[in-house]
């Protein structure tokens, strides 16, 4: 009986020492603490563990109990919600409500928010315009862009990091470097790759490099996440049946390439005649590598396409969120195209005005090409538009596609003329070019390569 009696004093000494330590510790975590950093900038370096981080909170003055904070931090689980950054930490503050502080991240005033489909130019200037980051320009981000040690094990062909910079926002510490930044990105990348798609890639046979191409095309068509398997159908019957893919912003992407993009959201005939590997109106099959920066939703659609008969598509009218129509065939598209113009003959009041707005399959066509009136005396911009394929030829295939190499069709001015449906030609409801008139009416037309000042207007969207 006595030791009966011990041991439940005992076990009641160790309630009550432990209840004591709890209302301790406790207490000690909502007591606000008093410290000498206030309007000073606290930094918290990347890769900081939590032993780290605690112990410069210490000696910096902010917390006076590490071993309490160490505990509550385990016990809460936000040890990996702690990010890094630069903070200010008002005073007199909790210890509880710093590790909040910690959790919600640093001053917001210096962060990088890499947006989807952003291209490494949109990241350089973005980070240029970062003044902690010490850029001189955006050249100098691009510069470090070039180097593709990072991704060499996803991406042995990489000559950029584009593609590989993934979506999201970055905290920018005051001691964060440009180099450290984009590594943040690229390792941000890796993560997702893991933990999402190494194994759907995997079964289906694919490498991240046509993976991550394919996906950033998806990222500049589709707008909406239900319909971007849907166009990664449509890529994929493409390259099964030989046809170019003739999507806009490989065409930009092109002219970045060469130095030759304006800036100004227009596409010139000069672009869409560029000789490029990029250019997927002049050569068939995927690019060289990825046009933009893609997110999770249009990385997922590569590697759960939708099974569908789809190789054209327009974009819906009636409707302003991007959404698109779907066809099998050149038939069914030239109703989607005419139904477009129709509507926007209806809703703009324009004349004879070829669809702008419409996104065929993978900006998959013939464009729309203005024709200049002819005339005796200096002409004047014709009302009469009419469409006209553009000349395609064709570049490489991915793994299993089976793409190869065709002949490309004669570029031609005459009136539009339906596509069959395994044509080398597409059409692009989406874009029109605009020319200026000849100044003299003459014997036979002008060939459409020598029409002057020619260019390509999008509606569905501006280019960046």
């Amino acid at each position: 009986m006595k030791v009966v009696k011990v041991i439940v004093v005992l076990a009641l000494i160790g309630i009550l020492l432990a209840g004591g330590a709890f209302a301790w510790a406790w207490n000690d975590l909502n007591t606000p603490v008093e410290h000498q950093m206030v309007g000073k900038t606290v930094n918290i370096p990347m890769g900081s563990t939590m032993e780290q981080i605690v112990q410069k909170l210490h000696t910096d003055g902010i917390i006076s109990n590490p071993a309490t904070l160490k505990l509550y931090i385990k016990l809460q689980g936000v040890g990996s919600l702690i990010k890094a950054g630069d903070y200010l930490f008002p005073s007199p503050i909790s210890p509880k409500d710093v590790v909040q502080k910690l959790v919600d991240g640093g001053e917001a005033a210096n962060k990088l928010t890499i947006i989807e489909g952003w291209t490494r130019w949109d990241i350089a200037h973005a980070m240029a315009a970062i003044p902690t980051l010490k850029l001189k320009n955006a050249d100098q981000a691009l510069a470090l862009m070039n180097d593709t040690s990072s991704i060499k094990d996803l991406d042995p062909t990489a000559t950029s990091l584009e593609g590989y910079m993934f979506p999201d926002t970055y905290f920018v510490q005051s001691t964060t470097t440009a180099k450290q930044l984009l590594e943040s990105s690229v390792e941000h990348f890796h993560q997702v790759w893991k933990k999402d798609l190494a194994d759907l890639a995997n079964a289906r046979k694919q490498s991240p490099h046509d993976v991550v191409t394919i996906a950033s095309i998806i990222e500049t068509e589709a707008k909406l996440p239900s319909e971007r398997p849907v166009v990664a159908s449509v890529i994929y019957n493409r390259l099964r049946q030989h046809i170019p893919l003739s999507v806009d912003s490989t065409i930009v992407y092109a002219s970045k390439l060469a130095g030759k993009w304006h800036n100004n959201g227009i596409v010139y005939l000069s672009d869409v005649n560029r000789d490029s590997p990029y250019n997927t109106r002049k050569v068939a099959g995927l690019p060289p590598g990825p046009v933009s920066n893609p997110g999770l939703s249009s990385l997922k659609a590569v590697l759960q396409p939708a099974n569908t008969g789809f190789i054209y598509y327009v974009r819906e009218p009636s409707r302003d969120d991007g959404a698109h129509n779907f066809y099998v065939d050149a038939a069914g598209f030239e109703v989607g195209v005419q139904a477009l113009r129709n509507w926007e003959k209806l809703h703009r009041g324009t004349a004879n005005k070829p669809a702008t707005a419409a996104q065929p399959a993978v900006s998959t066509a013939k464009s729309a090409t203005a024709t200049p009136k002819p005339a005796t005396a200096p002409a004047k911009p014709s009302t009469t538009k009419t469409v006209a394929p553009v000349s395609l030829k064709t570049l490489r295939s991915i793994p299993g596609s089976g793409t190869k190499q065709t002949a490309a069709p004669a570029p031609t001015t005459s009136k539009h003329t339906p596509p069959p449906a395994k044509s080398n030609q597409t059409h692009s409801a989406k874009q029109s070019i605009k020319s200026k008139p000849a100044a003299k009416a003459k014997a036979k037309p002008a060939p459409q390569a020598k029409q002057k000042s020619a260019k390509l207007k999008k509606s569905a969207r501006r280019h960046r």
